[in-house]
């Protein structure tokens, strides 16, 4: 699955080691498969990045 990333999250995540990159990777994908997550931000304007959506209190 392709994901976009708000730019300054791939500078990030670029950094971080292979195995790191993978968990990250593995939790967004959790985070979108979860109907309780995808109910709470589908009131959101769609021009809001996924991560832009998320970054205020989520924990990485």
């Amino acid at each position: 699955m392709e994901i976009s990333y708000h730019k300054n999250f791939n500078k990030t995540f670029q950094k971080l080691s292979p195995k790191m990159q993978e968990k990250v990777e593995k939790t967004i994908v959790a985070f979108q498969n979860d109907p309780n997550f995808l109910a709470l931000f589908s009131g959101l304007r769609s021009d809001l990045t996924f991560t832009r959506a998320v970054s205020p209190g989520y924990p990485l």
